[in-house]
């Protein structure tokens, strides 16, 4: 019986433990990029995060370099980050970095430059599920396709006048 007793407290304990750790390791990230998408555009980059759940993040940017850091509480990246920039002005590289905590996943985006940055979830809608999306900016503005007309010239105005519009 004490030789029983000594093999479970000895053996079977410290295999108990390491399992049930081993368990909640991995389930600790309770969320996981599944996609990343980026679309470069002539006056800002849009990127995408698809996520399995809502996103719990912080984010912050960095200079000399500039970089966007966004850190995904309990979240694992299964999308690969390889070619993702390829295309994009705005983006020279995505990767990973370290967080403090082992269950949150750190993305870093080296940008050319600082843009002003929007940063949103959505919720899902259609086939998407729930998603993170980031735009970057141009500072300045293109403005090649409107017509400017100097203050003192004389130019046709149509005025448009609908009837039975309001009931």
């Amino acid at each position: 019986m004490r030789l029983l007793t000594y093999i479970i407290s000895t053996l079977l304990w410290p295999l108990l433990a390491a399992a049930l750790l081993t368990v909640s390791y991995a389930s600790a990230s309770t969320n996981s990029i599944n996609g990343i998408r980026v679309w470069p555009a002539p006056e800002n980059t849009r990127i995408v995060f698809d996520l399995k759940s809502k996103p719990d993040y912080k984010y912050f940017t960095l200079s000399k370099p500039d970089r966007l850091v966004i850190d995904f509480k309990d979240t694992n990246n299964t999308a690969d980050l390889a070619l993702l920039a390829n295309n994009d002005p705005r983006i020279k590289l995505i990767r990973t970095s370290t967080t403090k905590s082992k269950s949150d996943t750190r993305l870093v985006l080296e940008l050319a430059k600082a843009y002003p940055i929007t940063v949103f979830p959505l919720a899902p809608a259609g086939q998407y599920s729930d998603r993170l999306v980031i735009d970057l900016y141009d500072k300045e503005k293109k403005d090649d396709n409107i017509l400017k007309t100097l203050p003192n010239e004389k130019r046709d105005i149509i005025i448009a006048i609908v009837l039975g519009a309001w009931r």
